[in-house]
């Protein structure tokens, strides 16, 4: 072949390339024109059909990209789609107003989706994503750290996440009102107070951690009252002396149980949470007697304080007195103190007491009957 020919050769195919790639700008436009009357008319279905056989021809076409996505999100609400696209674009032009606004709507609507379907770890990875662009939007502070806690909630939990948790939770706390409301589950009309919930939520991280403890406490007690026992056994066929000597020794040790260790700073965060959910405007009155109920517990159950839980027993019941948790509780405590008192030899305490018991043993009746 001569030089000539080759060269012919050459130029021929370029002219070819340059002519499919204009027919193929021409076909696009001609797409992209036809959308853009259809989109004038609000014709919003058909337009979309055209906009993406422009964006067929040219995907990298910002100004189809705009305009399709704008359809997408705005006005046919399609999120998947309105993901796609903006997305694509939000990566060109990060600090673009109108498309971080695209990208973030289909990223919350994606988020909470998933969220209410309770696919928590889906719908964590787009919460992620939202807060690189904005740490303003409490609610999605508070999907993510109720994300976590969900996920944690049974052993073996992973601390450090739930740490992350309670930071998140009161992220959200910080970026709500105290009238902010926050769906779980598909009934739109069940909606969450969101603050009162995630004060709640704090709280019961610190119980968890509370509870692990108490009952590693609790188990190595009854492995050592075991040991003991075995001990006891053993010595049986020693001296009726020192038989007597050691049930006087396992009275008085009766009489002063040994104390759970708690941890202070997890005991004092959780009181704080549940004191702070208690002054939220909670409409639900059984809601609003459960921050009283858990101080109660806490005293009562990790701090052996007694009268201090009557004492937040009795808040819940001014706010709801007619539930049964209550009731039940306040009779189980006024049964320790009653056993207290006799153990003491405070004979008029320990009636007292048992009166008490008795007034609330009936009311947990009534209630039950009720019910």
């Amino acid at each position: 072949m001569s030089w000539k020919s080759y060269r012919f050769g050459i130029q021929l195919l370029g002219g070819l390339l340059v002519m499919s790639f204009m027919s193929l700008l021409t076909g696009c436009n001609t797409e992209l024109a036809r959308a853009r009357k259809l989109a004038g008319n609000k014709d919003y279905q058909t337009a979309i059909l055209y906009y993406e056989k422009a964006l067929k021809v040219d995907s990298e076409n910002v100004e189809a990209l705009k305009e399709a996505s704008a359809i997408y999100c705005d006005h046919l609400k399609l999120m998947s789609q309105c993901y796609e696209k903006s997305s694509i674009l939000y990566k060109r032009f990060p600090k673009d107003p109108v498309i971080t606004g695209w990208y973030k709507k289909s990223l919350w609507i994606f988020a909470r989706n998933l969220y209410i379907q309770q696919l928590l770890s889906k719908s964590s990875k787009y919460l992620h994503r939202y807060l690189k662009i904005d740490k303003s939007n409490g609610k999605v502070f508070y999907m993510l750290a109720d994300a976590k806690f969900r996920l944690n909630r049974k052993p073996p939990r992973k601390d450090d996440v739930l740490k992350e948790a309670i930071a998140e939770f009161h992220n959200a706390i910080k970026n709500t009102k105290a009238t902010d409301t926050v769906r779980s589950t598909f009934n739109s009309k069940k909606k969450n107070i969101l603050q009162w919930e995630a004060y709640m939520k704090i709280g019961t991280i610190y119980d968890m951690w509370i509870k692990d403890k108490f009952l590693a406490w609790r188990k190595e007690l009854a492995k050592k009252a075991k040991e003991k026992a075995q001990k006891a056994a053993k010595e049986a066929k020693k001296s009726r002396r020192r038989r007597r000597r050691r049930r006087r020794r396992r009275n008085a040790e009766k009489k002063k149980p040994p104390k759970f260790p708690v941890n202070e700073e997890h005991f004092a965060n959780a009181i704080k949470a549940y004191k702070a959910a208690s002054k939220i405007g909670q409409p639900n009155k059984y809601k609003r007697a459960l921050p009283y109920i858990q101080i109660a517990l806490f005293y009562a159950q990790f701090k052996g304080q007694n009268l201090e839980a009557v004492k937040w027993l009795k808040k819940a019941e001014q706010e709801d007195d007619t539930n049964l948790n209550v009731a039940g509780n306040l009779k189980m405590i006024y049964d320790r103190l009653k056993e207290e008192a006799e153990n003491n030899k405070e004979k008029r305490l320990a009636k007292k007491y048992d009166k008490l018991s008795v007034q609330y043993d009936s009311k947990v009746a009534s209630l039950r009957g009720q019910k």
